[in-house]
């Protein structure tokens, strides 16, 4: 299982926090459902998500080895990265992860990924 890399994303931010806008996390192949900007003119967002009434919220903290994104540490199928914009206005993404090398059962991961194929979030897959 691929899982977010906490260290190298805080390594990140400290290294580009003069030039970088913002910071967002996701997974590249479910970017719709599991992406969250955590970093945005040099400040840790604290709470991000969906209203407060019942919706979603959800607090990122790159403290210990994993962090945990939209309620996943990471994934046996998908990629976990960041897409970084900088204030000049270009754009990186950058896988981030360790991988634990334990798999799932193939069966499981495939109708994962057809889920999220088929579901896309509205269309806002795309990174």
């Amino acid at each position: 299982m691929k899982h977010y890399d906490a260290k190298q994303i805080k390594d990140y931010i400290e290294y580009n926090k003069k030039t970088l806008k913002s910071l967002t996390l996701g997974m590249k192949e479910d970017w719709g459902w599991t992406s969250l900007k955590i970093y945005e003119d040099r400040e840790m967002l604290s709470s991000n998500g969906w209203d407060s009434e019942g919706g979603y919220d959800e607090i990122c903290s790159l403290e210990g080895e994993t962090i945990k994104i939209r309620g996943i540490t990471g994934s046996t199928w998908a990629t976990p990265i960041m897409v970084a914009r900088f204030k000049n206005g270009n754009e990186d993404e950058i896988n981030c992860f360790y991988d634990d090398e334990i798999e799932d059962d193939p069966q499981l991961v495939a109708r994962q990924m057809k889920f999220a194929k088929d579901t896309d979030w509205m269309g806002m897959g795309k990174i």
